[in-house]
């Protein structure tokens, strides 16, 4: 039987393994604190070089983030004008919430295994951790119901649904290709790893947003 609303509780249900990782990231974070040294790496270059430190209470910044963004991404839905359409993909936002939730404890997990002086080729490895979630959100981009927080949000994409649609069965396709590059940039590193990574996710980007306002004025033209 398919979903007919949103519904928090039933989300944080099956959110539990999700919620189990938060919860352990806090816990070896605790526990590390007092093994890291008093600066801490907190910026990396396009090469993978460190190029800015700060203190090791900074260890905590992370895990702030990676529960405001699961937090956000549960009750924001609530407020959305368009709220009744989350129950139509509910589980590709689901899908997409646990997504950038383990992403960004990839990202924390490399950062503090540098911060305490693992070989950790971050050049390779952040490229690598974004290029997935790209791929993976790109096949399910095309799931995604008409509303205000997540998706191609252009001016013509939450002005009629049809528009939202085929945008996002284009973006999603370009988001895969864009992803597939960044990964073939991963295993190159240094400078290539930036450039196969981000110059294919700003062309998507772009041709996505030109690709809506083309649909749209066909669509609606005098």
């Amino acid at each position: 039987m398919s979903e007919t609303k949103y519904d928090v509780g039933s989300e944080i249900k099956k959110d539990w393994w999700l919620i189990a990782i938060i919860i352990i990231m806090w816990i070896i974070t605790f526990t590390i604190y007092g093994k890291l040294p008093e600066k801490i790496p907190t910026h990396w270059n396009a090469v993978g070089q460190i190029d800015g430190y700060g203190a090791k209470s900074t260890v905590f910044i992370f895990p702030a983030i990676i529960t405001l963004i699961y937090a956000g991404m549960l009750f924001t839905p609530l407020v959305d004008p368009r709220k009744a359409n989350y129950a139509k993909f509910a589980g590709a936002y689901r899908i997409i919430r646990g997504l950038l939730v383990l992403v960004f404890v990839a990202l924390y997990s490399a950062s503090t295994g540098a911060a305490l002086s693992y070989n950790i080729k971050i050049d390779r490895v952040i490229p690598l951790i974004l290029s997935i979630m790209i791929i993976v959100m790109g096949n399910y981009m095309g799931k995604l119901r008409h509303n205000y927080f997540v998706g191609i949000k252009t001016p013509w994409t939450l002005a009629d649904e049809d528009v939202w649609n085929k945008t996002h069965r284009l973006g999603g396709q370009l988001w895969v290709l864009a992803g597939i590059t960044g990964l073939i940039g991963s295993f190159i590193g240094g400078t290539w790893a930036f450039i196969l990574f981000i110059i294919p996710l700003i062309a998507t980007s772009i041709a996505a947003t030109v690709y809506s306002y083309f649909i749209y004025k066909n669509k609606f033209k005098d």
